[in-house]
């Protein structure tokens, strides 16, 4: 919703992913192993990400969905050029991910939600944001309000930034 209310391209790595799999490429291959489970090696996930963002679909600015996840992937980011001008923490207790998690699962018929993810958020989280604490604006924004709030709430405040027009 964020990204068609501004008007860019939006970048999930699992979907980019995926789409690369389908279309049999040498990145689609070499994920294609870990597709079932969705636990992709980091170098894959950069790989994916910065491919996206060097395409045409993105040349007019980007919202990334769940990535940079760490230190380390915003540094790949940053190794090939890419910088972000905000980033969107979406607050959200972990019960409300749990059932978000769920209701995904129950869509897609897929793994169970696993715990050891959202203990790796949190681990990650911190030094993540002390990375971008110089380099980008951080939104921090309630994820249980509806989507349509959260995207107005977000666009006005990137707005008053300077960040979108």
């Amino acid at each position: 919703a964020l990204a068609s209310a501004l008007s860019l391209a939006s970048v999930s790595p699992a979907a980019v992913l995926a789409a690369e799999i389908t279309a049999s490429t040498s990145l689609g291959l070499a994920a294609a192993p870990y597709a079932a489970s969705g636990a992709y090696p980091a170098d894959l996930l950069a790989k994916a990400v910065v491919a996206k963002l060097a395409s045409p679909d993105a040349e007019n600015g980007f919202v990334l969905d769940g990535y940079p996840a760490d230190v380390a992937a915003l540094s790949a980011l940053r190794a090939a050029g890419f910088d972000l001008d905000a980033v969107i923490v979406v607050q959200l207790s972990d019960d409300d991910v749990r059932a978000k998690a769920a209701a995904a699962t129950a869509l897609r018929s897929s793994e169970p939600f696993d715990a050891a993810q959202l203990r790796k958020y949190h681990a990650a989280l911190p030094a993540l944001l002390a990375a971008l604490a110089n380099s980008a604006a951080v939104l921090k924004v309630n994820g249980a309000a509806p989507t349509a709030t959260l995207a107005h709430s977000v666009t006005s405040d990137l707005a008053t930034r300077g960040i979108v027009a």
